[in-house]
């Protein structure tokens, strides 16, 4: 059985510092472990918008992820993070500063849920195609 979510939402958040821990601060290139080719022919179990100034994933990413890991303890999560890209440097640089913060929000509510780090992993993206800041979820 699979579960497919797509959520319109939206927030803003307040930048954290703890974000650099992870090192994913200045990467917005793929991890060399994500099977980028299943992520591409795949349908997102969940997408997050940030084009509004709150967001309340916190509850359906919680419910996707719990129904999945119930069908398949072993499943991998990948995380893509689409930045968008107007061509204006501050506000790019402001978009890639954001879609960092709301990816240590997002990694919190996942610590939260309790998925182990090794079941997921993430890239960021900048896109032209997107409008606002974008998390995708994608299962295999």
């Amino acid at each position: 059985m699979r579960y497919t979510y797509t959520l319109l939402l939206s927030a803003t958040f307040v930048s954290t510092a703890a974000f650099a821990q992870h090192q994913f601060r200045d990467q917005m290139e793929p991890y060399p472990y994500t099977d980028e080719a299943a992520v591409a022919n795949q349908k997102p179990l969940m997408v997050i918008r940030y084009n509004q100034e709150n967001v309340y994933y916190q509850t359906p990413l919680f419910n996707a992820v719990s129904k999945t890991l119930q069908v398949k303890p072993t499943a991998q999560f990948t995380f893509v993070s689409k930045v968008p890209v107007t061509g204006q440097p501050e506000k790019d640089s402001r978009a890639e500063e954001q879609a960092h913060s709301n990816w240590q929000n997002i990694l919190q509510t996942l610590s939260d849920i309790g998925l182990p780090e090794k079941q997921m992993t993430v890239r960021f993206e900048k896109s032209n195609k997107v409008l606002n800041n974008e998390i995708l979820v994608f299962v295999q």
